[in-house]
């Protein structure tokens, strides 16, 4: 499921995801969203897009199954060859953030200067930051 709306709250306020993918089940006829991750498209230096990637959560009761690696290559799909940029609370970066690669450089030929200082800053639920641009899609480029 791929759904357009933006997060609201002030403290999110620099970190607008306005592009969002879940999965929903059936359970015990009622259905249920169990998973969600978004992103939104920035333009860059020298024009170029970049992307920000957030918002991931799957239901605790639902964490066995593969409901957010499927709506994570969903949302990757339309994310191909772009680099993003993430926050990550303490748990997240353990998990997918050093996983992927996700580096920390001072600066990115794409991402904003700006960008880059706001998300060192961190949020009083992320720790963590990063970069990812995957080597895959630099090698379509």
């Amino acid at each position: 499921m791929r759904s357009e709306g933006g997060m609201t709250g002030e403290s999110l306020s620099w970190y607008p995801i306005d592009t969002w993918f879940g999965k929903i089940i059936d359970e015990d006829g009622k259905k249920k969203l169990v998973s969600r991750i978004g992103y939104s498209t920035k333009t860059g230096k020298d024009g170029k897009k970049y992307a920000l990637v957030g918002g991931g959560y799957t239901d605790p009761d639902q964490r066995r199954g593969s409901h957010l690696t499927d709506v994570i290559r969903e949302r990757d799909k339309e994310l191909t060859g772009l680099p993003v940029i993430s926050a990550f609370t303490d748990a997240g970066w353990n998990a997918a953030g050093k996983r992927y690669g996700y580096t920390q450089p001072d600066s990115h030929e794409v991402i904003p200067d700006n960008v880059i200082s706001r998300f060192k800053e961190g949020t009083a639920a992320t720790s963590e930051w990063g970069i990812l641009q995957k080597w895959f899609d630099i090698l379509r480029a």
